[in-house]
């Protein structure tokens, strides 16, 4: 027998708490996001929504995450970009190494 799997209700959880970092206002703030109304969150979380993996919400849903990733590292990037730039000459160097600057591999 298989592990329980996640539910939808599981999954937005999980994604609402990673994306706002925990924030308790998150699902409004994922809504916004999503272009979507706060009851469709709640109905998702409650299990009165009955949107399956085909749904397009997933679809939008994975298309947040993605551009999230993307503005995550871009902002990483620019945090070391900068430091670089103004650590004192001489100092030992304090950044990540170029391999740590790797972006994500984009999604098949």
């Amino acid at each position: 027998m298989r592990a329980q799997e996640k539910t939808a209700a599981d999954l937005l959880t999980e994604v609402g708490h990673a994306l706002y970092d925990g924030a308790e206002d998150w699902p409004a703030q994922l809504a916004a996001a999503l272009g979507t109304k706060r009851e469709t969150i709640r109905g998702i979380r409650r299990g009165h929504t009955n949107y399956g993996p085909g749904h397009p919400f997933f679809d939008t849903l994975l298309a947040l995450t993605e551009r999230r990733v993307a503005d995550t590292v871009r902002a990483r990037d620019a945090v070391i970009d900068w430091l670089r730039q103004h650590q004192p000459e001489g100092s030992k160097p304090v950044l990540p190494s170029p391999a740590a600057k790797r972006s994500p591999r984009p999604r098949d």
